[in-house]
């Protein structure tokens, strides 16, 4: 039974796998902060926010002001941990060649008009489950 069991895991990965690599890759225009990037997608430039992530801002908007209520961090605190945020995500996209595929279609939009998305460097390894983002992200949440 247990034979099985693996054979049928073994599958689903190597399915998994073919799934990721048939992905369109897409060119990386720019990293708008921590949490945002920018691809051309047939022609046209289309902001895509990475899933799951919600980076403190890195400029001064709306946004930051939300975030310090939430967070209780002091406005500097926060645009320091912003920038780091942004920085870091420049470094996974430049290590990535500039291009990076989707995990999903591009129909959703969450409420800033930006496509929630898992998206996935050339391994392809979505950028949001590297051991070193996890650290970083989990760092940046405690505000260290």
């Amino acid at each position: 039974m247990m034979k099985y069991i693996s054979i049928a895991c073994f599958l689903l990965i190597i399915q998994l796998l073919t799934a990721c690599t048939d992905k369109p890759m897409y060119n990386v225009v720019s990293v708008e902060d921590g949490d945002t990037i920018i691809l051309s997608i047939n022609g046209k430039n289309e902001r895509v926010q990475l899933k799951g992530i919600d980076a403190p801002e890195d400029t001064e908007n709306p946004k930051l002001k939300v975030d310090l209520k939430r967070t209780g961090l002091d406005k500097e605190q926060l645009l320091t941990i912003g920038k780091q945020a942004t920085q870091y995500l420049q470094s996974l996209i430049y290590l990535s060649k500039n291009q990076v595929s989707l995990w999903a279609d591009l129909k959703q939009r969450d409420k800033y008009r930006h496509h929630p998305q898992d998206v996935l460097n050339k391994d392809p390894t979505p950028l949001t489950h590297t051991k070193t983002t996890q650290h970083t992200l989990k760092n940046t949440r405690a505000g260290t």
